[in-house]
This record gives structure tokens, C-alpha cells and sequence, in this order.
């Protein structure tokens, strides 16, 4: 399929609060339940390794919960010493604040704005996460957040759940769909409206499936990321890697060192 950058109800502010804070809380449960980025935990142990990390800056966090499936996938021994900072273009404080009391040793948030293609000098972290959320920029950004690293010797760690295929990426859907349902029952804020706009004017799952669509649509193939990041072939390492997830699909991982 060729990459189709149309619009997704939750980039859009106007799009009232509860409805785009259902899509990444949704989001987040469907990926905890299916329990996909346990594949993804052996390359980000890599990762840390190599870059000997500590302090982690996530983009584009959203609600933070990506980067909180990703820490129950690790071992405690492997994220003892690791922390993250959780970074939003548009920052949801009430969500973050919930996954860093629900990791307070691990997981910190920045509360201002934060674009993830201008990262500040002053800003101190040792290398960069984006976790399901990279296929939101348009290519033009893309580049300019890989060119951004580049030119800051930072690494940095690229997540998604589902590859550009429907093919491997309908298999989630059972684990999305109950999400849906029962995210209403168990949302921390906006409960009721979200009863009410899920099951009685089904307003969020329309929503929701839309976002999904666009977001498949959206993912960036092999060829396009390396194409994003040539430029740097000389001074960077890059690693691709599709992972199967059995009954779940395929995860994409992409990451950058300096070399």
C-alpha cells in the first residue's frame, strides 16, 4: 500500500478532550492485553546496552501508557537503573502523571511543550524513544526529527505495533475491540461521557477505528525510513527489524547510533 498521510481525529485540538484522551488510553490497553512489545523487549535491552543509557527521552508520549507496556515488558534487573521522560507537543499532565506514580522510579514527564524535531541543548538525556507514534509525523518532520538526532550524536529507538500490511496487522484487532469496551468501564476521567459516546452515540469507536485506518495508512515502510536517514550513512549505524509476534502480527523496530 502506498503511504497515505490523511487527517486522524486526535492530532486535532478542536476534537473535544475525552474523545482523544479515549484513543491513546484504547491504545494502550489493547497493546497491553496482546502483550506485543514483549518481542520488543530484547532489542531495547540492546539498545540501552549499546548506548549505555539512562536517562531516556520519549516523544510524542501521548498518555505515556506505550512506554509503561514497554516497562512491564523488561525484567527488573534490566530497567533498575533506567528512567524516561515522558515529552508531548501537546502534553496530557493528568495521564502522565498517572504512569509516573505508576513507575515512580523509573518514568518522569516534562510538563511544558516539547516539539520532538527542535529538542533544546539544555535538555539532558542520554538518547531518544518513540513509541507508536513516529507514523504521525509527515515525512518532511520525520526526516527533520532523524536529522535532529544526527546532528546531536543522540541514538535514538523507534516502535510501532503493526507494519504498513493488513494483512499482519488485523490480528490485533480482537485484543483493540474488547479495549474498546471496556476502557469506558475502567477510564481514571470523563467516565460517563465516555459510556455514553461508546455505547449509546458510538461517536469514540467510530473515531477510534478511523484513527486506526489512517495510522496503518500512515506507518513508514523500510525503504522509506532508510531513505530518511542516507544522508548520515557515515557517521551513523542503523538497524530495521520486522518481529512476528505469533497470532499478533509483526512489530517494526527501527534505531540509530552514532557511530
Amino acid at each position: 500500500m502506498k503511504r497515505c498521510h490523511a487527517f486522524e481525529f486526535n492530532d486535532y485540538k478542536i476534537v473535544p478532550e475525552f474523545i482523544r484522551e479515549s484513543m491513546p488510553e484504547t491504545l494502550g490497553m489493547g497493546l497491553r492485553w496482546s502483550k506485543v512489545y514483549k518481542a520488543a523487549a530484547p532489542y531495547f535491552i540492546t539498545f540501552l546496552k549499546r548506548t549505555k543509557a539512562g536517562r531516556i527521552l520519549d516523544l510524542a508520549s501521548g498518555s505515556g501508557e506505550p512506554v509503561s507496556v514497554l516497562l512491564e515488558s523488561l525484567k527488573k534487573e534490566e530497567k533498575k537503573s533506567l528512567r524516561i521522560i515522558l515529552s508531548d507537543l501537546y502534553p496530557n499532565i493528568p495521564l502522565m502523571s498517572q504512569m509516573a506514580r505508576r513507575h515512580p522510579d523509573h518514568v518522569s514527564f516534562i510538563e511544558k511543550s516539547l516539539d520532538a524535531t527542535d529538542i533544546p541543548d539544555e535538555l539532558d538525556h542520554d538518547a531518544r524513544l518513540i513509541i507508536t507514534a513516529f507514523h504521525h509525523f509527515p515525512p518532511e518532520r520525520a526526516a527533520r526529527m532523524l536529522g535532529g538526532c544526527v546532528e546531536k550524536r543522540s541514538a535514538i529507538f523507534i516502535l510501532e505495533p503493526i507494519t504498513r500490511s493488513l494483512s499482519s496487522s488485523y490480528k490485533l484487532f480482537f485484543f483493540v475491540f474488547m479495549a474498546i469496551l471496556c476502557n469506558p468501564w475502567m477510564a481514571q476521567r470523563h467516565r460517563l461521557l465516555k459510556i455514553i459516546f461508546t455505547f449509546f452515540i458510538p461517536i469514540i469507536p467510530c473515531v477510534f477505528f478511523w484513527d486506526s485506518l489512517i495510522s496503518l495508512l500512515r506507518i513508514y515502510t523500510k525503504e522509506e525510513l532508510t531513505g530518511m536517514t542516507a544522508f548520515s550513512a557515515g557517521t551513523y549505524h542503523w538497524e530495521y527489524h520486522e518481529v512476528p509476534v505469533p497470532w499478533r502480527g509483526r512489530i517494526q523496530i527501527y534505531m540509530g547510533f552514532p557511530k
